[in-house]
């Protein structure tokens, strides 16, 4: 038997306590170890934390260093441009905003709207407006684009044999109002229908009970 476990004198096992109490110390750090290892750790998590803000702190200074005065250079682009964007980004200028408050700061500067002119090809002041960077159409040049579209449609039915001419397009028109019509008329013939039977029926009824009708001078 091992110095743990014994037999007594009746046969039964038994187990030495002290034995185990004194494995389980010496298994068990000392409240000193346990404490470095926390420090370590601490350490550790906090040195993280600080790269981490120390991180942001460096992209905070960069935005806020930033100046529009000559934001027209390909330098400053380079530098605050998509190269190194963050948060919220204006494609006019090319430049990055760490939240909605200095974007739309600098959206109501003037470099900002100058750059919406010239970008919008009217230079008298009344540019086109832009979302994100794509001129936004007219209603004019919206209908020229679907007259085109229609005119290269049939051109293509055209060239297939496929196409309609104007008087099939007014037949099929015509007769598609006229089947409309028609089931129009059935629906009414049908209704009126309905309710002529309706008193026939009332009629029947009095005849079986004696009443041939209300204020008849019939006698």
């Amino acid at each position: 038997m091992s110095g743990k476990t014994s037999v007594d004198q009746y046969g039964r096992k038994t187990w030495n306590l002290k034995e185990y109490e004194k494995d389980a110390k010496r298994k068990r750090p000392s409240d000193t170890e346990e404490s470095a290892a926390n420090a370590a750790k601490l350490v550790k998590n906090m040195t993280v934390l600080q790269q981490r803000q120390k991180l942001f702190k460096e992209s905070f200074l960069a935005v806020k260093s930033h100046t529009l005065l000559g934001a027209d250079a390909a330098s400053s682009q380079a530098t605050y441009g998509k190269n190194k964007r963050f948060g919220f980004f204006c494609p006019i200028c090319d430049l990055s905003f760490r939240d909605t408050l200095a974007l739309v700061d600098h959206i109501n500067l003037p470099q900002h709207e100058k750059k919406v002119v010239r970008l919008g090809g009217d230079q008298s002041g009344q540019g086109e407006s832009l979302v994100d960077g794509v001129k936004r159409a007219t209603l004019e040049q919206v209908a020229q684009t679907i007259e085109e579209l229609v005119k290269e449609l049939l051109q293509k039915k055209l060239l297939s044999g496929a196409a309609e001419t104007l008087q099939e397009r007014v037949r099929k028109r015509e007769e598609f109002e006229a089947e409309r019509f028609r089931l129009r008329d059935e629906k009414k013939q049908q209704k009126k229908t309905e309710k002529a039977e309706e008193p026939s029926e009332m009629s029947e009824m009095g005849k079986l009970m004696g009443i041939e009708g209300f204020g008849s001078t019939k006698k």
